[in-house]
């Protein structure tokens, strides 16, 4: 199994779910009680702006994931994310059996992919369960 493959497909998902959330459907309380529909949006969106940068080598700055990722057009914002870090990955293929430096530890890439895929797949069902979409 691929693990980039993979998480483009987790992101895909995800972006499937998002571009048919209807606009006055974001505040709509989520499975995870933290969040809102927004809430898990922005986690998402957080999520593939922290791997493309840890991938990349560089230092994650949490202020970059501060506010509303998703803007006037979430479906595009979390598209842009989401590619950006499977260009990161696909940058370098070397970096799927080498540590990468996450905020939360250092782990092989594959495993950083893995966690992802995992966590996107997992958090458009939250967003499809609080806005009456299909995930």
């Amino acid at each position: 199994m691929d693990p980039v493959a993979n998480l483009a497909s987790a992101f895909d998902v995800a972006h499937g779910v998002i571009k048919s959330v209807p606009a006055d459907r974001w505040s709509s309380p989520s499975p995870c009680s933290e969040w809102d529909a927004r809430g898990v949006l922005n986690h998402l969106i957080g999520g593939a702006k922290m791997v493309s940068a840890c991938v990349a080598g560089e230092t994650f700055d949490h202020t970059a994931i501060a506010g509303d990722l998703g803007g006037a057009d979430p479906a595009a914002a979390y598209r842009a994310a989401a590619d950006a870090a499977v260009a990161a990955f696909k940058a370098d293929a070397s970096v799927l059996g080498r540590p990468v430096k996450m905020p939360f530890g250092e782990m092989p890439g594959a495993v950083v992919a893995s966690i992802f895929t995992a966590d996107h797949f997992g958090h458009s069902w939250d967003i499809a369960k609080a806005t009456g979409g299909k995930a």
